[in-house]
């Protein structure tokens, strides 16, 4: 059977492939309704829940549809997936974050996002 830590990748390879593509509801689908975004650093709540994204990135997609999402380097663990990401843009400028996701009933639970400072 499907390791743990297989399934994980893949509902948060899901949601980055559907943010390559901009399609908002195929976004959504892999996160429990109930998800935070949070800080690392502080613990800051910087999104709490799928309405609120949909909102949210849905203005994003629609006014930056040249970002693209790369995974450079990942490790999972369990529940646990760990991704260094880049999003560039039509520039070709760009920004990295380690992005963690915790994996759990309905879905992506938190994130806990790692931005350099």
């Amino acid at each position: 059977g499907q390791t743990r830590a297989a399934a994980s990748v893949e509902l948060v390879e899901s949601q980055m492939a559907a943010y390559n593509a901009k399609d908002l509801e195929a976004y959504l689908a892999p996160y429990a309704r109930e998800v935070e975004l949070r800080l690392l650093s502080s613990g800051e709540v910087l999104a709490r829940g799928t309405d609120f994204m949909r909102g949210a990135y849905g203005a994003r997609f629609e006014q930056a549809a040249d970002l693209q999402a790369t995974v450079r380097e990942q490790v999972a663990l369990g529940d646990l997936v760990a991704n260094l990401e880049r999003i560039t843009d039509a520039r070709d400028e760009w920004s990295e974050s380690i992005d963690i996701y915790l994996v759990g009933p309905g879905g992506i639970r938190l994130v806990w996002i790692v931005i350099p400072r």
